[in-house]
């Protein structure tokens, strides 16, 4: 433990003398946005080291088995490291919160939104025709003839389809008094005409020709689609006939092979079986003459 408290003793007094001449040393003055960021990192480093030095100093102020020559010198040795520790803290802290990095702030998402585009109203235009417009005397002659309910034609579903157009009376001369509705014709002013019956396409608003434009251009991409998937299945078709056909004859060629080797299976047993007889028989004949050379050795030792 003393060596312990020695080495934590010698260590805190290397830390506090480094980081005294760092303080010292270093140009604490900044210029740009990245000189600030430069120099608030070293301060957080050197706060770091110094949050150390005071953990060590602690760490000595609470062993209890370092040796202690006099306590008035340990006491003071600890307060001016105490001291000192606190004047690089506030250096330190002085530092960091100067060059503290300004964060910016980042854009909200809703100024790349763009604003929403105002939904087109439809107006319906009501056309007069110079023949709607009568005159007061035709008014009141029509009021005291009786209604006469008009007979229904059969139209065909052509004339249906077509659209409906009325004469032009544009050019109208005034001949006299006596004729009120020319009169009242020439009094009002020229009117545009539109078709009763206009064409669908005309009358609708831009968007809508953009979606009809859109939808034909995915219909005949699914077209294109379809006619290259029925391409690429024909063509998979092929393959894979050609791919059965080669299956067909491996397949072939394997049981050639197995038929094959069942056939040279049964001659190599039956070659097998004669072999073994004939091995045998050709032991049993060196045995015997191995046995009968001895036996006439002996007998002519013997005799």
């Amino acid at each position: 433990m003393n060596s312990e408290s020695s080495h934590n003793e010698v260590n805190l007094a290397r830390l506090l003398r480094r980081l005294e001449k760092a303080v010292n040393s270093q140009d604490w003055s900044y210029q740009s946005l990245a000189e600030s960021s430069a120099t608030w990192i070293r301060a957080e480093g050197m706060l770091q080291s110094v949050s150390y030095a005071r953990k060590l100093l602690s760490v000595i102020k609470n062993d209890e088995d370092r040796p202690i020559s006099s306590p008035t010198s340990s006491s003071d040795y600890l307060q001016a490291t105490e001291n000192k520790i606190d004047a690089l803290e506030s250096v330190l802290n002085d530092v960091r919160s100067r060059a503290v990095p300004k964060r910016s702030k980042l854009p909200s998402y809703l100024s790349h939104v763009p604003p929403p585009r105002p939904k087109p109203v439809l107006q319906t235009a009501v056309t007069i025709t110079l023949e709607e417009v009568k005159s007061p005397e035709e008014i009141t002659s029509q009021a005291l003839l009786p209604i006469e309910e008009p007979e229904l034609e059969p139209k065909s579903p052509v004339s249906d389809l077509l659209p409906s157009t009325p004469l032009p009376h544009l050019a109208t001369k005034f001949t006299g008094p006596g004729t009120s509705e020319s009169h009242s014709d020439s009094l009002l002013p020229p009117r545009p005409r539109h078709s009763a019956a206009a064409s669908p396409t005309t009358d609708l608003p831009a968007f809508m020709h953009t979606s009809l434009q859109t939808q034909e251009d995915l219909s005949e991409q699914l077209a294109q689609m379809a006619a290259q998937l029925k391409r690429n299945a024909q063509t998979f078709a092929a393959q894979l006939h050609e791919d059965n056909a080669l299956v067909q004859v491996a397949h072939d060629q394997l049981e050639g092979v197995h038929s094959r080797v069942k056939t040279e299976g049964g001659t190599l047993r039956a070659f097998r079986g004669t072999s073994g007889y004939t091995t045998c028989m050709t032991i049993g004949i060196l045995l015997i003459v191995i046995i009968s050379w001895v036996m006439m050795f002996f007998m002519i030792k013997v005799t």
